[in-house]
């Protein structure tokens, strides 16, 4: 079977056993194929879970949020406090860059289409790309529900579902949102802050 990864502030853990693999602060951690990224204060980095080797991928950025595979599989996406970033792995450089107040979390969408959550609401970055932003607006119904945007899961059937500091908006594929807060989901008055939707 697959190995347990756990990432502390300062170490990561295999199986429950301590690792040598970073000496810094860490902040995420990803399993992208037989890579596991490591995020910290100031870098990203790749073990490679075949050839047990770790490597730097980018230095001297501003906490490394979150790391996502783009689509053409080349290429990755960093999220930090500051920006978005979309590194070539094979080019080892920058190949584009956004900037957004502290990404949460990175998803593809359809057609190339990557969707970033932030402290900013929800950002949306084409294939081509051109940025958009999608905000709390509590004057129209085709918002999302907080600007705190902390889970995105793009359904098989068009649908996103974004969890946020007030409860869940769904964005169906014809563009109708919708929110749920979380008491109406879960039955109980435990807030609306919510980290993450599978």
């Amino acid at each position: 079977g697959d190995d347990l990864w756990v990432a502390t502030a300062q170490s990561v853990y295999r199986n429950g056993r301590k690792t040598p693999l970073v000496e810094e602060e860490i902040v995420s951690l990803n399993r992208i194929g037989d890579d596991l990224y490591v995020g910290t204060l100031s870098s990203v980095s790749r073990y490679s879970l075949t050839s047990h080797t770790m490597e730097d991928v980018i230095r001297g950025i501003h906490v490394a949020t979150c790391v996502h595979k783009a689509s053409d599989n080349r290429k990755i996406w960093i999220g930090t406090a500051e920006k978005l970033i979309l590194w070539d792995m094979e080019a080892k450089a920058k190949v584009h860059e956004v900037s957004i107040p502290i990404v949460k979390c990175i998803s593809q969408g359809e057609e190339g289409n990557t969707m970033v959550g932030s402290d900013a609401g929800l950002w949306m970055v084409q294939s081509d790309g051109t940025v958009s932003t999608m905000q709390h607006d509590a004057l129209t119904h085709f918002s999302i529900a907080g600007d705190a945007v902390w889970s995105i899961f793009p359904g098989k059937d068009g649908n996103i579902w974004i969890g946020t500091n007030s409860g869940i908006s769904l964005i169906r594929s014809n563009n109708i949102s919708k929110h749920y807060f979380l008491p109406s989901i879960t039955g109980h008055r435990d807030g609306n802050q919510l980290y993450c939707i599978y």
